[in-house]
């Protein structure tokens, strides 16, 4: 095994040299996605980063479609408001103490 990786390890300016089709990021993020290959593996047989990997899902995976939403309960905005009004009054009442 550890022979076979000597044989294909890259130098850096050959990774950086190699462009993957979109053909194929697809079919490695369809893999993943059904279970039949990890990242960890994907990034080791094409010498590929997690970083890059994961790059590939968000941008051709089925998980791209998700947006994450910030939801904020109207009573959280009221108690912004309400706080800031406070903050407001005491800033008031400090500049009339120093004045």
């Amino acid at each position: 095994m550890a022979t076979i990786r000597r044989q294909f390890k890259m130098s850096i300016e050959q990774r950086m040299a190699r462009h993957f089709s979109e053909s194929f990021k697809r079919s490695k993020v369809l893999e993943i996605e059904q279970g039949r290959s990890k990242v960890s593996e994907i990034c080791k047989e094409y010498e590929v980063s997690p970083t890059n990997v994961y790059k590939w899902m968000s941008k051709f995976g089925a998980a791209k479609s998700q947006i994450r939403m910030i939801v904020e309960t109207n009573s959280d905005t009221k108690k912004i408001i309400e706080l800031k009004q406070k903050v407001a009054e005491l800033e008031r009442v400090i500049g009339q103490n120093r004045s």
